[in-house]
């Protein structure tokens, strides 16, 4: 199954008004009949749709939720075109295999990532990363251990021994894992100085503030 995220060639008329309503996706998304260009960006996935949902629909799914399916409908989608944001199921070829990666998709029952076509021109305004992953560990100071490149995202509603278990979870398997909570550490610091410890003390402090004035145990 082909998706991409594509250049306008039809356009979606966002003045005429929004309804209410559950609409399916493949009326936005799917367009058997578009013809990719050089400056598209293209990924081929490969789907499981669940028992009943007709594969132009969950690749429709694929296509929306990986673009404008997510927007929220505001008064300024009339200036914007969602033509020229929103992703596009094209193509569909029939295969067999094993399932694999299951995402979040009700529509879905798997779903993985075969490939990715990008620009030249995308390409060209990536330089790379400024130093290597030996760089970063030369700042932590850390060495023999997995270096995992995520954030650890935790729910504000947590109570605090929960999330003090997220961490000690980490701790325990030996895991370095940068710029854990990215909403809490300025972006500006460097790495050498977030991964310093496992739990950063403004996190914490921050997060006693919350328990005492929400009565949370």
């Amino acid at each position: 199954m082909m998706e991409g995220l594509m250049s306008p060639q039809t356009e979606t008329k966002a003045s005429v008004g929004f309804k209410a309503g559950v609409k399916d996706y493949k009326l936005t998304y799917y367009t058997p009949d578009y013809e990719t260009k050089d400056t598209d960006i293209l990924a081929a996935f490969r789907v499981t749709p669940q028992p009943g949902v007709p594969p132009e629909e969950a690749g429709a799914a694929v296509a929306a939720e990986s673009s404008t399916g997510t927007w929220t409908t505001v008064w300024t989608d009339g200036l914007t075109s969602l033509d020229r944001y929103k992703g596009r199921c094209y193509h569909i070829e029939p295969v067999a295999g094993e399932e694999s990666n299951v995402f979040g998709f009700k529509a879905l029952r798997a779903l993985r990532l075969e490939d990715l076509r990008i620009p030249p021109a995308y390409v060209k305004t990536f330089q790379g990363p400024p130093h290597g992953i030996q760089v970063e560990r030369d700042k932590l100071n850390k060495y023999g251990r997995p270096y995992w490149d995520v954030l650890l995202n935790l729910n504000w509603g947590y109570p605090l021994r929960i999330t003090v278990e997220q961490f000690m979870n980490v701790s325990a398997v030996d895991l370095i894992l940068p710029k854990m909570m990215r909403m809490l550490i300025p972006n500006h610091l460097c790495v050498g100085e977030t991964v310093s410890y496992f739990v950063p003390k403004q996190f914490i402090k921050h997060r006693l503030k919350q328990v005492k004035s929400k009565g949370i145990t």
